[in-house]
């Protein structure tokens, strides 16, 4: 848990767009919260989405236009899309 606060408060005022993945009923939401309301955004709505309620080839052409660098699992390896 001290290593998640760690990782908050580095990531906390970061403009980028965080993906954060994980098993169900892990905490993602909260973590996620954590960063918006802590950070330079805490003005703007919240918005969750469950990605899984989107196709494959959904959600590869919204996060190549996001990001030009490779979608990477928790294990920090590229995961085929």
């Amino acid at each position: 848990m001290q290593d998640l606060y760690l990782l908050l408060d580095k990531i906390r005022q970061s403009d980028s767009t965080i993906l954060i993945q994980g098993e169900n009923g892990t905490g993602k939401e909260l973590f996620a919260k954590a960063i918006h309301f802590n950070g330079p955004r805490k003005g703007n709505q919240f918005v969750t989405i469950n990605c899984s309620a989107f196709n494959e080839n959904l959600l590869k052409a919204n996060c190549s236009v996001m990001s030009k660098e490779p979608l990477l699992c928790n294990q920090g390896q590229e995961r085929p899309v």
